[in-house]
């Protein structure tokens, strides 16, 4: 897979935690930013940095990509 396929992959796929987010809650979300965060580093905040910073870690080139990685819904912060 190209860099800018799996890009536009993870970006789909945070869109779609969102939604799961939205029915699982029966709320919808006004998000201005989203905020990731690797167990042991620092978050990152901001979508575009939050793909990249993903993409860092487990997208090698187009043949080798990590096979998992599990995002997780963990709440809302307010002050956004």
């Amino acid at each position: 897979m190209s860099f800018e396929d799996f890009y536009h992959f993870v970006n789909k796929t945070i869109d779609e935690l969102i939604e799961t987010a939205e029915i699982y809650r029966s709320t919808k979300f006004d998000f201005h930013e989203i905020e990731f965060q690797w167990v042991s580093l620092p978050p990152v905040l901001g979508r575009e940095a939050v793909i990249f910073e993903i993409m860092d870690k487990i997208y090698v080139d187009e043949e080798h990509i990590y096979p998992c990685v599990d995002l997780i819904f963990r709440g809302i912060k307010t002050g956004y």
